[in-house]
């Protein structure tokens, strides 16, 4: 008997160190990093076994621009990469693991950092991506306008300023004076519009950078959508399976256990039906935003072309009226502001529609997790 309630407590021993030793193995969710030295670098990988998908936390603080924590995913693509004072929340969808490194230099320290990963909710994951979609969209409607406009504005309201000058003059007086100031006003706006013209071409690759991101945005939400999908098939399949067995069966207790699996499977289906149509929804805003940042950004090209343009045009008339003062109906070739004045304004009707999609975007509803 005594040999029996040994053997028992030896496997009772093993299997709780089995357990614990399974417990200690299946995650690393913290990384500490305090009071760190010169020249140090810390690499650790934080993981939660079977996760698929972490929400990662980043907080403390390291000698801006010269201490930093890069975190990685399972592929070793970077994800993010954090210097100075850091409150960061990143996502790492579909991943159970991340890699952490952490490197100072040869100077300066401070308090250092904590990166703890834990399983990524439903509501994180939606929100992340709404937040970067609206991200990306900010950075179209900057990229190209937000000087732009301003420039534009000041050289037409000193050119009208310039034109009425011409006018109030009496015709007893000289308007070589004026004329030379409208001149010199020219070439400047010349400079400037050829300035602005120039940065076309980086202002265009950024828009189709960003509209690439959007698209990569735009496939996740679709993924999301598929995962959602097969998730309901798998339960409806259940669904049958339960209702199969639960017709051929005789016992009353199996009936009503599978009865309650039914219901549950049903509820959750109910669940992920609710959670594709938040998603279907946020898709189509997606859809219609994608079609009106390319407007927009075909906008913002055909502007620039039209101040390239323009630029030569006003450097000829300032030209002209600089070597004849009295050559005042050179004036009257300068270009059609109406164009451009046609095209500023498409571009801001256009940026308010967008406006609206971001709105939408703000008050979507939000997952449950």
């Amino acid at each position: 008997m005594n040999y029996l309630l040994k053997l028992l407590n030896l496997l009772l021993i093993g299997i709780f160190a089995q357990l614990h030793a399974a417990e200690v193995v299946s995650s690393s969710t913290k990384l500490t990093i305090e009071n760190y030295k010169d020249n140090q670098v810390i690499e650790k990988w934080l993981w939660i076994r079977g996760a698929d998908g972490l929400e990662v936390k980043i907080e403390g603080e390291t000698e801006e621009k010269c201490d930093f924590v890069t975190i990685y995913d399972k592929k070793s693509r970077i994800l993010k990469k954090l210097s100075g004072k850091i409150d960061t929340l990143l996502i790492a969808p579909g991943s159970s693991s991340i890699r952490v490194v952490f490197k100072s230099d040869e100077r300066t320290t401070k308090k250092g950092v904590t990166v703890t990963v834990a399983l990524l909710s439903p509501s994180s994951y939606f929100n992340q991506t709404k937040a970067q979609f609206v991200d990306i969209t900010t950075q179209i409607l900057k990229k190209g306008t937000d000087k732009i406009y301003v420039n534009i504005n000041q050289n037409l309201a000193e050119f009208e300023r310039l034109r009425r000058k011409i006018e109030d003059t009496p015709p007893q007086q000289s308007l070589a004076p004026v004329i030379r100031e409208v001149a010199t006003h020219l070439l400047a706006m010349s400079k400037s519009y050829r300035q602005m013209g120039a940065m076309s071409k980086n202002i265009m690759a950024s828009h189709q950078s960003q509209l690439k991101a959007i698209e990569q945005l735009r496939k996740k939400t679709a993924d999301q959508i598929s995962q959602i999908a097969k998730e309901r098939d798998k339960l409806n399949a259940q669904i049958f399976k339960i209702e199969t067995e639960t017709a051929q069966s005789t016992d009353p207790i199996e009936k009503e256990k599978k009865q309650y699996t039914k219901e549950s499977h049903e509820k959750n289906i109910d669940n992920l039906d609710r959670s594709q149509k938040i998603w279907e929804d946020f898709d189509e805003v997606q859809d219609t935003l994608k079609e009106q940042l390319e407007a927009h950004s075909r906008q913002i090209g055909l502007l620039l072309h039209i101040l390239e343009a323009d630029a030569e045009n006003y450097k000829q008339v300032a030209g002209v009226i600089s070597l004849n003062e009295s050559e005042i109906e050179a004036l009257g070739n300068l270009p059609d502001l109406s164009k451009l004045l046609e095209v500023i304004e498409n571009i801001k009707k256009g940026e308010a529609e967008i406006f609206k999609q971001l709105d939408k975007i703000g008050t979507s509803d939000s997952l449950g997790d």
